[in-house]
């Protein structure tokens, strides 16, 4: 059919729609398309299950190493290289790219809040670092610019 043809586009479907062949395609996509409505998917799941179901046996599960009731309950080395990397003057930045700060997408405040939450902790594990940015007092100042108070809490009531 020629393209942007309104009146060929017409005739070429009134044509199709009346060959008895088109019928015949009709039905055929019809009978098709009942096999793949959600009863008959369902009803195929569970002939497939109940099928592999005589046969299936769990494998069996094999460890290798230790196992976490046979090793000593340790936490890992505290590392804070990430944290400190992302953090800076301001706070921590929101999101990375790897393990470089992505600038672009900026700080948030839940991340600041629990940055500030846990720096008291990572402070303690290294007081030889409290200047650091992970130090707490970044998170602790972006919070405060952050924090806008509410004049009227009725306004949200």
């Amino acid at each position: 059919m020629p393209f942007r043809d309104p009146r060929a586009i017409a005739e070429g479907v009134c044509g199709f729609l009346d060959d008895p062949l088109a019928c015949k395609m009709c039905r055929k996509a019809y009978r098709m398309g009942r096999e793949m409505i959600w009863p008959a998917v369902a009803r195929r799941y569970l002939e497939s299950f109940q099928h592999a179901a005589p046969t299936a046996r769990p494998a069996p599960r094999r460890f290798r190493g230790l196992t976490l009731a046979s090793r000593p309950y340790e936490l890992p080395p505290l590392r804070l290289d990430h944290v400190e990397r992302m953090s800076d003057g301001t706070g921590i930045i929101q999101h990375a790219q790897f393990n470089v700060p992505n600038f672009n997408e900026g700080y948030c405040t839940d991340d600041n809040a629990r940055d500030s939450s846990c720096a008291p902790a990572q402070r303690a594990k290294r007081p030889s670092q409290a200047d650091r940015p992970i130090a707490g007092h970044s998170y602790l100042s972006y919070m405060f610019s952050a924090f806008t108070p509410l004049r009227d809490a009725s306004a949200i009531l």
